[in-house]
């Protein structure tokens, strides 16, 4: 389960024109990594703080399939211990649970998503494929450039897994726990290839911003020993955590962290259109004074070539 923000005019591109993209003079890209700075720098009384110690930054492989099944690896590596992570389910979420509810009109969208997912063993063949697959990170040491496309290099003739594959796609994230609360915030690049063609230009990139506690995961897939049934505990205590009988309370607490989150993310959309402002008055303003100064210069070359007439 996941609490979803997103820019209502985000930005997706054909391949056509992903190789053209500047990253960091994207807006989309650029907004990311700022959205993290700022979060990583609150120090107020009333604002959430991220947990410095708990940082990290992720990839997560998908290998989607023609008949619908895909192939997950969180944690991405290109070492064997990826091959422990790996599984295999359907592209899309089960139908018992999978329900979204949706705030749209803000600047910021926000959706949560509940699902629940199906995973079997992964075949030995498509485990062979995984250990052809090799990441390239593109995320280097800056610690203020925190997300950064990245690559998937296929070492092997991928064989006939080129025709039953039709979709590969990376998730880079950057992961870190908001203090004092049980709620986590993860920023993500998702880069889309037609394929296992992976040398060619993307033929999607988006960005996306979740919020979601550390625990959901575990709880919503939790099953109750007595009737193999779901179990989210009572009053949902499993999702809905805290000391308070009162399930009101204890989601009044998560809302309120929540909209904590989603005010600071605002404001801090805010800043970055009024810092673009300033940078747009700037840029004017000395465009003006060059074309002022050539205009000066063109006169006194003028005048200069008028004395010289007359004399």
């Amino acid at each position: 389960m996941r609490v979803s923000f997103t820019l209502l005019d985000d930005d997706t591109f054909g391949k056509d024109q992903a190789n053209l993209i500047n990253w960091d003079d994207f807006k989309e890209f650029r907004l990311a990594n700022y959205i993290i700075n700022c979060m990583l720098e609150y120090d107020g009384a009333d604002d959430l703080r991220l947990d410095r110690k708990s940082l990290k930054r992720t990839h997560t492989l998908y290998l989607t399939m023609s008949n619908e099944r895909e192939l997950k690896v969180e944690n991405w590596t290109s070492d064997e211990s990826a091959l422990s992570r790996a599984k295999l389910g359907l592209s899309s979420p089960v139908s018992y649970i999978d329900w979204k509810v949706t705030a749209p009109e803000m600047i910021f969208d926000w959706k949560l998503h509940a699902e629940t997912w199906k995973y079997k063993s992964v075949p030995k063949d498509l485990l062979k494929l995984l250990e052809t697959l090799r990441l390239r990170d593109g995320c280097d040491e800056d610690e203020t450039n925190f997300l950064q496309p990245s690559e998937v290099v296929v070492t092997k003739d991928p064989k006939y897994w080129n025709y039953d594959i039709y979709r590969t796609r990376l998730k880079t994230s950057f992961i870190a726990e908001f203090q004092d609360t049980p709620y986590v915030l993860e920023i993500s690049i998702n880069q889309e290839w037609e394929g296992l063609k992976t040398r060619a230009p993307e033929s999607k990139i988006n960005w996306q911003m979740e919020f979601y506690g550390k625990h959901w995961d575990s709880a919503m897939n939790q099953v109750s020993p007595v009737d193999q049934r779901k179990d989210f505990g009572e009053g949902l205590k499993n999702i809905w955590v805290g000391s308070d009988p009162d399930l009101e309370k204890r989601f009044g607490n998560f809302l309120e962290v929540f909209l904590k989150v989603q005010h600071q993310v605002n404001s801090l959309q805010d800043d970055e259109a009024d810092d673009e402002a300033d940078d747009e008055a700037d840029d004017e303003a000395e465009d003006e004074a060059e074309d002022e100064a050539e205009d000066e210069a063109e006169d006194k070359a003028e005048d200069k070539a008028e004395d010289q007439q007359t004399e």
